[in-house]
């Protein structure tokens, strides 16, 4: 793992992906956004490096979040990737601490990264 954890983000709700993209970045990640799971998945399948972990807060049946789950690990760069599904409504600090919990070595505020390391994924 990088000194940068690289987090796939998915999540449909532009304003809810800022909000969580925020936390995340606060922790020391490098975040990637997906609007939805095909964009993650597609992501995942050229992006040349490990994915850390995922957050989703998919808001679709839990088969087709399994369907999802299971594409990303069966993926190599996915393939060890931790998952956090962040449910109905949140606080900051459960968020922080379920990171902290899937990334124990990773994450800390002194690892921030630069203004500049923001990545963003849109899909093919």
């Amino acid at each position: 793992m990088s000194t940068h954890p690289l987090v796939l983000l998915v999540e449909p709700n532009p304003l809810l992906r800022e909000l969580l993209h925020g936390k995340l970045k606060d922790q020391g990640c490098i975040v990637v956004d997906a609007g939805n799971s095909e964009e993650a998945i597609a992501f995942a399948q050229v992006y040349p490096g490990p994915i850390d972990l995922a957050v989703t807060h998919l808001q679709h049946p839990a088969e087709n979040d399994r369907a999802f789950l299971d594409t990303l690990r069966s993926l190599p760069t996915g393939s060890h990737s931790k998952v956090i599904r962040v449910k109905g409504t949140f606080d900051r600090r459960s968020l922080v601490s379920a990171v902290r919990r899937a990334l124990p070595m990773a994450t800390n505020g002194s690892a921030r990264p630069r203004q500049g390391d923001r990545a963003v994924f849109w899909g093919m």
